[in-house]
């Protein structure tokens, strides 16, 4: 892309409106809407607002997050003491108007580490003493990743069993073995709090992690708000924004 192109694209994001949300203290919010109410109006309003970025900006903005996790995951592997070979990444496959992981994926593969990406599934397996599970993390070959067959990959809602064949070439990693995790979000604030799409997945999945698991989730700065309810359940996670 050009530097007249994302310049357009970004004076085109600029110009869009902006879907407004509530201008009174989370105090006085509380008063007026339940926490499960509001955080589905933070939902729909960012998801709106996501919708309106340009593609050309987005993209944009897709590469200078993965230019980041590149250097993440090599500062990981020093920390660690681990080469990147013994590296487990996990990532996701990207919605359209999410972050587009696509450069990183292929980073992670150049640099020899193990890629897994998440997998809903009926009977979900986790590690002993975490929530019972909806999401599984399966490793996926650069072979595979490149054919664009796999099939959680472009059917991410899909709910699969562990006996299903579409599933037998990609192995199962629990999530304690994971060196880094990469989650994308709806709506992030600046206490770390993440909104995801209302299904609890990554919810239940994250307290299975190691504590020397790198967790960084991913959005665009648009989708920052003043204030998200928490549960008591909820993770606070490091949030990379551009």
């Amino acid at each position: 892309m050009s530097t007249a192109d994302f310049e357009n694209a970004e004076a085109k994001a600029s110009d869009e409106p902006v879907v407004e949300l509530h201008d009174e203290t989370p105090e006085e919010y509380h008063v007026h809407m339940h926490d499960d109410e509001r955080r589905e109006e933070i939902r729909r309003g960012v998801l709106a607002e996501r919708a309106q970025l340009p593609k050309p900006y987005r993209l944009h903005k897709s590469s200078a997050i993965c230019d980041e996790l590149e250097a993440s995951l090599d500062l990981t592997c020093a920390l660690t003491g681990r080469a990147p070979e013994d590296c487990i990444v996990a990532v996701y496959s990207a919605f359209d108007e999410e972050v587009q992981l696509d450069q990183f994926i292929r980073a992670a593969y150049a640099r020899g580490a193990k890629v897994a990406f998440p997998c809903l599934m009926t009977n979900a397996w986790g590690v002993e003493g975490a929530p019972e599970q909806t999401m599984e993390m399966r490793v996926v070959s650069q072979e595979a990743y490149e054919s664009a067959t796999v099939p959680f990959l472009s059917k991410q809602l899909k709910k699969y069993a562990h006996d299903d064949e579409a599933l037998q070439a990609f192995p199962y990693v629990p999530g304690n073995e994971l060196t880094m995790i990469v989650i994308p979000l709806v709506a992030f604030d600046a206490h770390k709090n993440r909104l995801g799409y209302g299904g609890g997945n990554y919810d239940r999945y994250l307290p299975q992690l190691n504590d020397s698991c790198r967790q960084i989730a991913v959005a665009f700065t648009e989708q920052e708000v003043p204030f998200i309810p928490t549960e008591e359940h909820d993770i606070p996670v490091n949030v990379l924004a551009r």
